[in-house]
């Protein structure tokens, strides 16, 4: 029978590499990406909104919610990439370790305000995420802040998604 300090010694042990298998999990090296998401939302305010673009190599998917009954353009609208963009976004990102960004601050974060998202999710499952509070910091968050950006001011959006607010409510 083991002694109580040994069993001890295997829990802390089993505790330590569990958590180091999560800080390798959240902040992989470089790889291939499998998909991209990016979310933007305005905060707490009456005609609270949240878009999120989801990019993947089959095309991207720009969903905008809204409260019902508000007068903002809600749904959900799928977008044809221009041809090879999304593989040059997927490349660009892929060359990024993850390990360089690290969230510097703040300690407590103030309640409000909007919020911005960015994820990348590659092949292996593993993520890599900046986000989502405008007062939270990290060194080195452009190297995939940036580009998904730039890549989602190119976007053309269909006609109807382009229409932020409804000319007649519902």
């Amino acid at each position: 029978m083991p002694s109580r300090s040994f069993s001890l010694f295997i829990i802390c042990s089993l505790f330590l590499c569990g958590c180091a298998s999560h800080s390798a999990w959240r902040a992989p090296g470089p790889g291939t990406v499998a998909r991209v998401t990016y979310e933007d939302d305005s905060g707490p305010l009456p005609e609270r909104y949240a878009e999120r673009y989801t990019i993947t190599l089959d095309g991207i998917r720009f969903e905008r919610a809204a409260a019902e009954g508000g007068p903002t353009n809600r749904g959900v609208w799928e977008v044809d990439p221009v041809p090879g963009s999304v593989q040059a976004l997927f490349d660009t990102l892929g060359a990024v370790d993850c390990r360089q960004i690290v969230r510097t601050g703040p300690d407590e974060l103030p309640i409000g305000g909007g919020h911005r998202w960015y994820e990348i999710e590659y092949e292996s499952g593993r993520t890599c995420h900046v986000g989502p509070w405008p007062e939270e910091y990290y060194d080195n968050a452009s190297l995939i802040t940036r580009p998904i950006r730039a890549f989602v001011r190119a976007i053309l959006l269909p006609a109807e998604a382009q229409q932020f607010w409804l000319d007649t409510l519902p």
